[in-house]
Parts: C-alpha cells; structure tokens; sequence
C-alpha cells in the first residue's frame, strides 16, 4: 500500500486482480472489515485492469463500501475479461445488473454461480446507487456489451442469455463454451444458442449428458469452426456417443462438396456408472463415424483426439487397438490419437 501511494502510477500497470474474499465464519467483525477496507483501497488504486477474477466471494456478505469500489471497476474502459468462480449473490437480477455496468467486455466466464433467487429480470436493470440488495433503476437498451468469448457452467439463468432483456450481443461470438449441460432443458438450450449464434463461431466447447432431446444440434450452424471440444457424460445404449457424433457432422454433408473448416476435433467420454462404451455393440458404431469424416467437406481436419475416462469396471488390455481399428480411416491418416484411462 504504501508503494501505491508513494507512486500512484504503479496500480496503473497491474493488469490482472485474481480476488478471493473467505467467507467471514468466524473470527472478530472488526478484522473483517478491515480486511475489507484494505480491499477496497487497493482495488481502487488499481486504474487499468484487464482481467478480474472473483473467486469464493459471497457479495451480499461484503461491505457496502467495498461493493461500490468493486462495481466502480466494472465501469473502467480497460475491463475485458472477467471470470467467476463459486460467487454467490442473493438475486440473479443483482449479477445482471452487475454484468450491465461492463460495457467493453469481451470476455464473459460464469463457472460458478449461487443464487437465492434465479428469477431471470423481464427487463435491463441499469446500474444505479448500491443499496443492502443489490442494484436498483431502470434499464439501457438491450444487446450492447459485443462479447466474442462466453463460457457457461449449468445454472438455472443461463437462458437468461437468450432474452431480450440480456445486454450481450452475441452475434460476433468466436468462441463458446457450455459446461456440465446435463438436463434435457439445458441440452434444447445448447441447441439455441448454437444455432442462433453458431455462424461466427471458432471455437466451440460442449459438455452434455443427456444426448436425446426434440431437437438436433449440428455443426452446419457453425460454418467458420475451427475447433471443437465434446464432452459427453455417462451416456448409455440409448444415449450413445458415436451415432450423436455423426448426426452432429452428417448435415454438413453437401453436393457440391464444399470444405469445412474445422481442424481440430477433440472427443472426450466420461463413463461413471458402466463401460458400454468398450461393449461390442457401441464400438461398432464408430466406424459409420469414420466414414462420414473421410468425405471430402472434411478434408481440413487435422487430428482427431478421442480420449475416454472409465470409473467403473475394466477395460481389455487391447481396448485402444479395438477402438482405433473401427476408425481405419482417422487411424491410417495418421489424424487420430487415442487414449483410454480406467479410474477404478
């Protein structure tokens, strides 16, 4: 602190606050706030932040004159990215609001969030005075914070993304990733948001479970993809990986044979209560997705990394081999790389 104050023009060249304030369970009131105002006259020094991460923090929990400085930071031009990480705050619509004061972010990760109330807002709250709550006033036109990356861990909000009353736009989105998506509701989500905001995209990351849904999400919404991570979690018979993989793949099909830019595909199986995958008949399926990748439209595609985690149960000593011989053309390219780990 007293190198801040001797030389202010330092705080200007921190760039990154990784911020974690513990939960005040114990110990003297007084030492807290202390705590909390040595925060908050260092956060406020701190002119050019780039990059906050807020981590473990119960906001409702912080004092009030911290709470301001740290929304006053959400308002510096130079705030590109911020990530949150096991953040609880009483209201959903108090994050919303919180997220609106960020009008040059470009880099949005939720991946942890703890909410009392996740009733999504009808409508833009606007920042205004802080109050015990939370935010309160009334709203600047939806869709003006451009954001081209957004990481998502499941939370019952996340639609919230989809309304109007959401200030991202999206529609310039390089990458987006959708963690633990593991209901049917979070999967019709998943679709929405890659067809809606898939055109853009680079960089797509989806982690499900429930692979069955009314709808179909497909890579023909993302005709610009470069890199693609998928992650699936204790699927079943009824729910298997290959044939989702080609359903996912087969529309980008076309007649005139036109490329696709995908280059790197990244496959991930995470099996907790069985081993089916191993089983003959799901391992026979991998090899229709084979030959859907061995068309022309893919000829940009330069390795394919399938990786499965086994906690259940015991895999072959040869399980590799077999896996790899139903992908003879991804193998014989020298494109596929293949990695299967038993955790039991």
């Amino acid at each position: 602190m007293e190198s801040l104050d001797a030389n202010p023009r330092l705080g200007s060249y921190v760039g990154y606050l990784d911020l974690e304030l513990p939960f005040p369970f114990a110990g003297n009131v007084d030492q807290w706030e202390l705590l909390y105002t040595f925060t908050a006259e260092i956060v406020q020094r701190l002119s050019n932040l780039h990059t906050v991460f807020l981590q473990h923090i119960i906001w409702d929990s912080i004092s009030l004159p911290l709470r301001e400085v740290l929304s006053h930071m959400f308002e510096a031009p130079s705030l590109t990215r911020i990530y949150f990480h096991s953040f609880s705050i009483q209201k959903f619509s108090q994050l919303a609001s919180l997220l609106s004061q960020m009008k040059h972010l470009k880099r949005l990760e939720v991946a942890g969030l703890i909410c009392d109330g996740w009733d999504v807002p009808n409508a833009l709250i606007s920042p205004g005075p802080l109050s015990e709550s939370g935010l309160e006033g009334t709203g600047p036109p939806s869709r003006f914070i451009r954001l081209n990356h957004l990481l998502l861990y499941s939370n019952p909000a996340a639609s919230w993304f989809l309304t109007n009353s959401c200030p991202f736009a999206l529609q310039n989105l390089e990458s987006l990733e959708l963690r633990r998506m593991w209901s049917t509701s979070e999967y019709e989500m998943a679709v929405s948001m890659v067809q809606r905001f898939g055109g853009s995209l680079r960089k797509l990351v989806l982690q499900l479970s429930n692979l069955v849904g009314p709808s179909i999400i497909h890579l023909g919404h993302t005709p610009n993809l470069n890199n693609a991570e998928l992650i699936m979690v204790d699927h079943t018979e009824s729910n298997a990986p290959a044939p989702w993989l080609q359903s996912l793949f087969e529309p980008l099909l076309n007649s005139d044979r036109r490329r696709h830019p995908l280059q790197c595909l990244k496959i991930r199986l995470i099996c907790v209560g069985h081993a089916d995958v191993l089983g003959t008949p799901q391992l026979d399926q991998w090899t229709a997705f084979d030959a859907v990748l061995k068309n022309p439209e893919f000829a940009s595609l330069e390795k394919v990394l399938l990786n499965i985690a086994i906690f259940v149960g015991s895999i072959p000593n040869d399980a590799t081999q077999l896996l790899s011989g139903k992908l003879p053309f991804l193998k014989n390219s020298g494109k596929l790389k293949v990695n299967i780990q038993c955790d039991t």
